[in-house]
């Protein structure tokens, strides 16, 4: 048994080869930025642009990325325009949990929210056309800028959106 030695210019090749061809998928964020999950009083205070925003539209930039075009429904915190564009991803199937308007356990734990921190160590969000987010639009990013917003209006207000407009009215 062997390697024969008139095949060995193919075998070498695919040892030499085969390792670097999942490279890039061996490859994960083994460390994300703190900032990304601080905690979320820090989120607030260092945010100067938050944002209650529909998604209108959006409009493909290439392969893999989306302009998403937004329609401002209330300006929380900062001077924002009340038409304003946010480069994404395109993602087959989004992530549209609102996690019951916030008010799951699971949301409010450090790691909680809608978006995760990708391989290279950065956030990417996603949205759906024609629902709302509550949006902080100042980077870097942190796994709860771009939270659903199901409910603003009745008695079972979105507790995410809730907690956020009551500490900006507190600062």
């Amino acid at each position: 048994m062997g390697i024969n030695v008139k095949n060995w210019g193919r075998a070498k090749n695919l040892v030499f080869i085969t390792p670097f061809a999942f490279a890039g998928q061996a490859f994960a964020c083994t460390a994300p930025p703190p900032i990304q999950y601080q905690q979320i009083s820090e989120l607030i205070a260092r945010n100067k642009h938050i944002v209650l925003a529909k998604v209108e539209g959006m409009r493909i930039v290439n392969n893999d990325k989306v302009s998403y075009r937004f329609k401002t429904l209330e300006n929380l915190k900062g001077d924002n325009k009340t038409n304003f564009q946010l480069v994404g991803i395109t993602e087959d199937s989004p992530n549209t949990n609102s996690f019951n308007n916030h008010r799951n356990n699971e949301f409010w734990q450090d790691t909680g929210g809608r978006l995760y921190t990708s391989a290279d160590c950065q956030i990417y969000p996603s949205f759906t056309v024609g629902s709302t987010y509550l949006l902080f639009l100042d980077k870097p990013y942190h796994v709860k800028s771009f939270e659903k917003i199901e409910n603003i209006r009745s008695k079972n207000r979105d507790k995410w959106f809730s907690y956020v407009k009551n500490k900006i009215l507190d600062e």
